[in-house]
């Protein structure tokens, strides 16, 4: 397994401020089945602990989170050292993260970082915020950036990133998010 945050040094616009869930959790989290006393991986989950308390809550599920620009380094490598450890999760989450990434590169290094920690059978789960669906990307605010794509071009863009690294994986877009399964 790899290390599973990137930070993108070239980039200015670090979307650290679009981390906005401090009282409610994001909504792909009640669209999904989740299986009593699993790991997940919540990449980019922000600064809040709102997901995490409602996985523990509700389905005793321990929920590490990865973020590279609202975390500190210190909580992203106990979290990835927890996760080796583990030997991967049982499932992952993305919530609203790919759509704030202005650089292609970094998105690549997001989903095949996500699907490398993934165990064998493991389930990740991408949802985004399609803006104004102009598919045209802009800043929207200091340190702010949206790219306006669609679900569809995300859907897309993963398979082609997962095909094109060889990786063994079923994929769907179902409930307005992406799902894609890691096979043996």
């Amino acid at each position: 397994m790899e290390q599973i945050f990137v930070m993108d040094g070239n980039k200015t616009i670090t979307s650290a401020k679009t981390s906005i869930n401090k009282n409610k959790i994001p909504a792909i989290f009640k669209k999904i089945h989740w299986m009593p006393y699993n790991i997940n991986l919540d990449y980019g989950g922000g600064k809040y602990n709102t997901a995490s308390d409602y996985l523990f809550d509700h389905y005793r599920i321990l929920n590490f989170i990865l973020d590279p620009y609202n975390r500190s380094m210190e909580e992203n490598l106990n979290n990835n050292n927890y996760i080796q450890m583990f030997g991967g999760t049982d499932t992952a989450t993305c919530a609203n993260v790919l759509n704030v990434i202005q650089s292609e590169f970094t998105r690549k290094a997001v989903i095949l970082n996500i699907y490398n920690l993934l165990k064998h059978n493991g389930e990740a789960y991408f949802s985004v915020y399609e803006g104004d669906k102009s598919g045209i990307g802009r800043q929207t605010g200091k340190d702010q950036w949206q790219e306006n794509k669609r679900l569809s071009f995300y859907y897309t863009e993963i398979f082609m990133i997962l095909r094109d690294a060889g990786c063994n994986f079923g994929i769907q877009q179902h409930k307005g998010m992406v799902y894609i399964c890691k096979k043996d």
